[in-house]
């Protein structure tokens, strides 16, 4: 059976000569929405831009591919420009979704998933390598007997990687960090984990510049804190570092910045004036706390993604119940070098509206991905935004996402929140080393390699 997404692209162009990677090149400045949905919900969860330029965009769909399923694993890739290259699903009987995607040097990216269809027991980890061309190279699932979840793959200079991930299957607790290095080929060299006795959840992970891992998230072993471990290039511990204030405290992503240190976001119940504030703080290579930043209103507001930026500033982005036009919306913060704010945007409609993942683009600009019951087909419909430098893409555009009537504006610039106030005011985060507060455990997991899972190629409706 073909099935059929409906699709909506708006799309604006610059020419511009940009600095990427130390080489200097001309690349037309792109900024445009994209959204996919049908009539169940459909997500996107992480996105990269390739070597070509194109993006690669991983999520789930409930709406298309096989009936049978609960959710397919449903990854894109876009031109430049916006416009559609391919769009593929796979799946089977039970629950499949992408989490990550990761780009290589050859061209080729690493993607990240979640099955229950395949493998052993509950959630199951799922990578697939895919060459310059999109095509599989190789399929593993890596499994203990529970439910284990990735948050992020490193890619290294011999061709393998390091996967972040969070496991009920290995180590000292409910829930440990856990951490493997694996070959080109995917098979692994080594595996540890990190925990204590309660659930420690690793929210993202990121690459030193000499060659280690530094991993953060949340926990509860130690009360209820950011948790920050670096590990070692053969997967020894360096040194660890639990910052907390006297509630709940929690690392949703890291990011590595060119001056050697590290930036991590999320949320804190402890400072602020509302709920939850985002908390975003800067560390150095050595873990000591550089500067730290709350923002928020009376209600909820957290942090999910950060990008690192060429002065090392950062790009936050997150969603805000305090602010903007519907129930949630997503906010879009410029931080400069010392945390300060430069910018804000919040983008969404009368719903709810989530962001999920994002990335730098070669031309300084950046991209997300995330749902919206906003706008669209839909329960929940997945977008892109493409945004420049500055968080813009124009006031206003239109989408149109079925052949019926026209929805307008799928992402809505909010400029009358532009000048939400900042809340200053630096939380006052205790930095507490515990060197002998957890168990460093060598996990066994089972592989199942040279999995076979297909990548159905489907047809697009594309609506101008």
């Amino acid at each position: 059976m073909r099935m059929f997404l409906t699709v909506f692209l708006f799309s604006v162009s610059i020419l511009s000569i940009v600095s990427c990677d130390d080489e200097t090149l001309t690349v037309a400045c792109y900024e445009w929405a994209y959204s996919v949905g049908g009539p169940q919900d459909d997500r996107f969860y992480a996105i990269a831009q390739l070597a070509d330029g194109s993006y690669v965009i991983a999520g789930e769909s409930w709406s298309f591919g096989n009936k049978k399923a609960k959710s397919e694993l449903i990854l894109l890739n876009l031109k430049v420009s916006g416009k559609t290259n391919w769009v593929k699903l796979t799946g089977g009987p039970a629950f499949e979704k992408g989490m990550s995607v990761t780009p290589l040097k050859d061209g080729g990216f690493i993607l990240g998933g979640d099955t229950t269809s395949y493998g052993f027991g509950h959630h199951n980890l799922w990578l697939t390598r895919f060459d310059s061309n999109s095509l599989p190279v190789w399929q593993n699932i890596y499994k203990g007997q529970l439910g284990d979840t990735i948050s992020g793959v490193i890619p290294l200079a011999d061709g393998g990687m390091a996967v972040c991930a969070t496991s009920d299957s290995f180590g000292a607790g409910l829930q440990d960090y856990w951490l493997f290095r694996l070959d080109a080929n995917g098979m692994t060299n080594w595996q540890k984990t990190f925990g204590g006795r309660d659930s420690d959840i690793a929210g993202g992970a990121a690459a030193g510049r000499d060659g280690s891992f530094v991993i953060a998230g949340n926990a509860r072993s130690f009360g209820s804190g950011i948790w920050v471990i670096k590990i070692n290039p053969d997967g020894t511990l360096r040194w660890e570092k639990y910052y907390s204030g006297k509630v709940t405290d929690n690392a949703n992503c890291i990011a590595a910045t060119k001056d050697d240190g590290f930036i991590i976001a999320g949320y804190t119940w402890s400072f602020g004036t509302g709920r939850s504030d985002m908390l975003v703080i800067k560390i150095d290579k050595r873990g000591e706390l550089v500067w730290e930043k709350c923002f928020g209103g009376p209600k909820n507001d957290v942090a999910y993604v950060v990008i690192a930026t060429a002065d090392n500033g950062c790009i936050v982005a997150g969603i805000t119940e305090s602010f903007g036009l519907g129930k949630t919306d997503v906010w879009i913060l410029r931080l400069s070098s010392a945390g300060d704010l430069v910018w804000q945007k919040t983008f969404g409609g009368a719903g709810y509206d989530y962001v999920h993942g994002g990335c730098a683009s070669f031309d300084k600009g950046f991209a997300l991905v995330g749902s919206s019951d906003s706008f669209g087909a839909g329960k929940f419909d997945a977008w892109v935004l493409k945004l420049n430098m500055n968080g813009e893409i124009s006031n206003e555009t239109s989408m149109s996402p079925s052949n019926t009537s026209p929805v307008k504006v799928v992402m809505h610039l909010s400029s009358a929140y532009d000048n939400v106030s900042e809340l200053l005011k630096g939380p006052k985060i205790d930095i507490i080393i515990k060197g002998d507060s957890f168990a460093m455990i060598e996990a066994t997991s089972n592989i199942y390699t040279n999995i076979a899972i297909p990548f159905i190629p489907i047809k697009l409706s594309l609506t101008q």
